[in-house]
């Protein structure tokens, strides 16, 4: 399940980027203040929320593309508009995930001191 998460967020990152690269004035979004360290059964649960919050997301990214009509400039502005309100959600999760991650193993200390 976890696997399955970053992958979603991994694809909602690159919609991301697409999106914000072929926008001529980026948008900021407001950034969400970094949750207290989580244990392994609230990460779970925020990582099945953030999954819920990505089909969502991907089923308004794909009506809008329906509903574009083809015209490209208005596809472009909805799915702008759908992932701007998305951003401060998927800011907070790849924080959360980050520090999960490197909490649950962190990288070993280098002995700078070792014989050679």
């Amino acid at each position: 399940m976890l696997i399955r998460t970053v992958l979603a967020a991994t694809a909602a990152f690159a919609l991301t980027g697409a999106a914000q690269a072929q926008d001529a004035a980026p948008q900021t979004a407001p950034e969400t203040p970094a949750a207290a360290p989580m244990d392994e059964a609230a990460f779970e649960a925020r990582a099945e929320r953030f999954e819920q919050q990505v089909d969502q997301m991907t089923r308004e990214l794909e009506a809008a593309g329906q509903a574009g009509g083809g015209d490209r400039d208005v596809t472009m502005a909805s799915v702008n508009e759908i992932l701007a309100r998305y951003q401060p959600e998927f800011d907070g999760f790849a924080r959360d995930f980050e520090t999960f991650s490197t909490r649950r193993s962190p990288l070993p200390a280098m002995n700078r001191h070792a014989p050679n």
